[in-house]
């Protein structure tokens, strides 16, 4: 592909994401006035009509306001996951809405703008803006407009991490075509789904055929002058290159880089450390768990009800879990097994050889579980079982998101993890949750968890109980 390519690429793509970005705020001005106009005087009758629609596209020259501050925050330029740019866009939205409401109290002698108009557009704008973006990526995805090919110089489980995550994340449009390993003997056929197709040698020219946009450095073990050489080599033949660390598990959201001099330094990052976060998140939560209790009483009484006469037994059952500080508590859950379950495990791995090694290995029985019982399969499936737990959050041993609350015989051979861990509250959902549930292997939910603590943000919290709620309607990982 030709220079002359690339950049009409690139003008069809910024332009196609601005058309989009207009046509959202129009739309969410003429939603805002057609409720204001239409709807909102049937419930409030002492409203009286405002200007025509007309007057406030007239006055649209407003509208530049957006595209002047997306363009700031690279939202035209920068490729992000979903969830960071609908961070980004309600961030911009949120911050121009607040330019106009002053602007139009400043200025009201000139003209007037309907302040139901200006916050029914803002909540609009947040709805409309994410999908709006979504959909013209994929468009363009499909296009074979946004697609960038990627050629990851690495190997080991540093690339597989990079990998993985591109492909959660493939809005972004980052293609990877290949591996360049760092020595050029006893390759792998594919790491990840993705072939290796040779040694960092010939990096010019698996550039040159697979027309690479991208190129990112993932070694494990990174010698300083190799990477010198790679990134000086890099810049004639790629438009970006990226160089992940060593501490790739742990360091990515809100990264700190600062320059002591000369030298480079991260930051890592030990958000719920802070006093002030900890407070910031227990008040939004206790608020959330109230609400949550109200609205779900009536489900939890019909629960119960379903539990006493589907098997004998108590309605809820508790388990002792580490919480802060390493401290015990009691963890509610509704009943889903039998009375009997330890006997009927016991029972069923001394049967099943291989079902013993995926319990040993996840702690877990992925499929049939002989222990369960009719209604407790279904509130498994749909993580019914764990409502009791809002009981947990309101006395205080529990969050609502946060690590997951481990078991004692957890521990053993985890300790470096459990340092970091047990220093907080677990939660009631968390970054394991909706990453796989059982699915996921024991030491990959620790990683979740410490990652989860470093990189906390209210943002995060509520990016995780939106994606728990598709988590549970999925059923992923639920046995």
């Amino acid at each position: 592909m030709g220079v002359k390519d690339k950049k009409a690429k690139r003008a069809i793509n910024f332009l196609a994401l601005l058309l989009a970005d207009l046509l959202c705020l129009f739309l969410s001005v003429g939603g805002a006035y057609f409720i204001r106009n239409r709807v909102l005087p049937l419930i409030f009758t002492h409203l009286s009509p405002t200007f025509p629609l007309s007057y406030y596209l007239v006055h649209s020259f407003f509208f530049l306001l957006w595209f002047l501050v997306l363009a700031h925050e690279k939202l035209y330029t920068k490729r992000s996951p979903l969830w960071d740019e609908i961070r980004a866009l309600w961030k911009v939205n949120t911050v121009c809405f607040l330019a106009i409401m002053i602007l139009v109290f400043l200025a009201r002698k000139e003209f007037y703008f309907s302040r139901a108009i200006i916050i029914l557009a803002w909540g609009i704008s947040l709805l409309l803006f994410p999908v709006f973006r979504y959909f013209t990526k994929f468009f363009l995805l499909r296009l074979g407009l946004w697609q960038k090919n990627v050629l990851i110089l690495g190997d080991g489980e540093t690339t597989r991490l990079v990998i993985e995550g591109i492909a959660r994340n493939r809005i972004m449009g980052y293609q990877p075509l290949g591996i360049l390993k760092e020595e050029d003997e006893g390759q792998e056929e594919a790491i990840a789904g993705i072939p290796v197709l040779g040694g960092i040698g010939q990096l010019e020219k698996w550039c040159q055929k697979l027309e690479v946009h991208d190129i990112i450095i993932a070694l494990s073990n990174p010698a300083r002058e190799k990477v010198i050489e790679l990134l000086k080599k890099g810049e004639d033949l790629a438009e970006t290159i990226r160089i992940i660390p060593p501490t790739l598990d742990l360091i990515t959201v809100g990264v700190e880089v600062d320059n002591l001099g000369t030298t480079l330094a991260i930051s890592l990052k030990r958000n719920l450390d802070k006093k002030g976060n900890l407070l910031l998140k227990t008040i939004f939560e206790y608020l959330i768990c109230l609400l949550l209790i109200i609205l779900t009483a009536p489900l939890m009484l019909l629960v119960a009800l379903a539990i006493r006469l589907d098997s004998p037994g108590p309605i809820f059952f508790n388990q002792i879990r580490l919480g802060k500080g390493g401290r015990p508590f009691r963890l509610l859950k509704f009943r889903t097994m039998y009375l009997d379950a330890d006997n009927i495990l016991k029972a069923y791995l001394a049967a099943y050889p291989e079902i013993k090694k995926e319990w040993e290995k996840y702690k877990k029985i992925r499929g049939y579980d002989p222990r369960v019982t009719r209604v407790g399969k279904i509130l498994r499936r749909l993580s019914l079982d764990e409502l009791p737990q809002l009981i947990n959050v309101l006395k205080g041993e529990m969050n609502l998101v946060g690590p997951r609350p481990y078991l004692r015989e957890e521990i053993e051979g985890h300790g470096a993890f459990f340092k970091t861990i047990l220093k907080f509250k677990p939660g009631l959902t968390g970054l394991w949750q909706i990453s796989g549930r059982a699915e996921l292997p024991l030491e990959k939910r620790l990683i979740l968890d410490e990652y989860y603590l470093r990189n906390w943000s209210l943002w995060l919290d509520f990016m995780i109980m939106v994606r728990t709620l598709k988590a549970i309607i999925t059923g992923q990982g639920a046995y």
